[in-house]
């Protein structure tokens, strides 16, 4: 698993306005790495992100990281970065 440029990434996506923090920002290759091996320590994940953060083995195959565990778990965190869906009203509301 590539994790060298999610740092770069997760700042690239704060500067247009998703709002990480720099704490997220900092561990983002490891969180990474934990959404991937569940069974290692997820507790600092769980307090970036929140306790709705699930972080399990979505296939039940513990050795092999599929397209589908990364997928889900990408899909777990959308909407969940921002307040905005709730906050902002639209155009002539």
């Amino acid at each position: 698993m590539n994790t060298g440029d999610l740092e770069a990434h997760l700042k690239a996506q704060r500067r247009v306005g998703v709002p990480y923090t720099d704490d997220m920002i900092a561990n983002a290759s490891a969180d990474a790495v934990v959404q991937t091996f569940p069974d290692d320590d997820v507790a600092g994940l769980v307090k970036r992100y929140g306790e709705a953060t699930h972080v399990r083995t979505f296939d039940g195959d513990k050795g092999v990281v599929t397209e589908m565990d990364a997928l889900v778990a990408y899909l777990q965190v959308l909407g969940k970065l921002t307040s905005a869906p709730q906050t902002q009203q639209l155009p002539g509301k």
